[in-house]
């Protein structure tokens, strides 16, 4: 096709230009996605719950990890469920830890009953309920799931003190499925470690 005006044709080969660029961009990403798939297929450890004594997580090479070597995936605001801003999550407790879900994150704060509950930012906003109740969702899942290990990490809003949420520990029954870490000896401080 044959252009008398000069300004077009410069104007057509820029907006090529531009496509081309955009497709190769576009090519290469998806092209390095692919392959940055494929290598995570061939090296992660697919974690299933299983009732496996020689499993752990779903996988027996991790019996022979470390805590702290070990990438938990993990859920923020885990019981607030719905749709609302304040309502982090679409499904419960139970169906996350059965997709995998081993890190479950929570805010507490006293309700207005004066008892330790799972609320978001406020008992006002969102009170997803008792904080032990909550805990025996947890321990019923890990009783029908021995060899799994779930963290949780709960906030303390209120500075509430912690014979609170020990309270809601015992009370749940959860205890026998937490790990208490022995005490820190004197010699676990800094000054302690730089004398040595």
């Amino acid at each position: 096709m044959q252009f008398r005006n000069r300004k077009i044709r410069v104007h057509l080969i820029l907006n090529y230009t531009f496509l081309a660029t955009l497709v190769l961009y576009i090519s290469i990403h998806a092209l390095i996605s692919i392959i940055s798939q494929l290598i995570q297929l061939t090296t992660r450890i697919p974690i299933q719950p299983t009732n496996d004594p020689n499993s752990c997580n779903g996988h027996p090479l991790l019996c022979e990890r470390k805590y702290s070597d070990i990438t938990h995936i993990g859920t923020h605001d885990a019981p607030f469920i719905g749709i609302l801003p304040m309502e982090n999550q679409n499904v419960d407790i139970p169906t996350q830890l059965d997709a995998g879900i081993r890190f479950l994150q929570a805010q507490t704060h006293i309700n207005a009953f004066g008892k330790l509950s799972l609320c978001h930012t406020s008992c006002l906003m969102k009170d997803a309920g008792l904080l032990r109740d909550y805990l025996i969702v947890v321990k019923e899942w890990l009783d029908t799931h021995p060899f799994e290990v779930v963290t949780l990490l709960l906030t303390n809003g209120d500075n509430v003190p912690i014979s609170h949420f020990a309270t809601a520990f015992e009370e749940s029954g959860i205890i026998p499925h937490a790990y208490i870490p022995p005490p820190t000896s004197s010699l676990d401080t800094k000054k302690d470690n730089d004398d040595k």
